[in-house]
């Protein structure tokens, strides 16, 4: 109950410093950030961008081929490109050796609990 006023609260003061409220979440080391693309973190306040498809410097959903006019997605056009490991293959790959790290990670923290 004392969380839920808390979160209410939008914003508390902690040794004088203004400090905004939210929600925790637990994120997996392999959950992977819609807007960067990186692993460990949700993009809550991340001002960095970097397409799933592409690598480009634009969100996932904002991809577009001028070719075939598709937007959202990838198409026979694009060349795959990792923004993490920098292969050829598409950020969420399960192939991308960024992620395989992440969940060699996730298996190292399961076993220590």
């Amino acid at each position: 109950k004392k969380d839920k006023e808390i979160l209410k609260q939008k914003e508390i003061s902690i040794a004088g410093t203004a400090t905004k409220v939210v929600k925790y979440l637990e994120v997996s080391p392999t959950t992977q950030c819609i807007s960067c693309q990186k692993f460990g973190h949700i993009g809550d306040s991340v001002s960095t961008r970097a397409c799933r498809y592409c690598a480009a410097a634009h969100l996932s959903k904002d991809h577009s081929c001028s070719t075939c006019i598709i937007t959202g997605k990838p198409c026979q056009h694009t060349t795959p490109l990792c923004i993490n490991c920098k292969e050829k293959h598409f950020a969420n790959s399960k192939d991308c050796k960024t992620l395989k790290v992440a969940k060699l990670v996730r298996k190292e923290d399961s076993m220590e609990e």
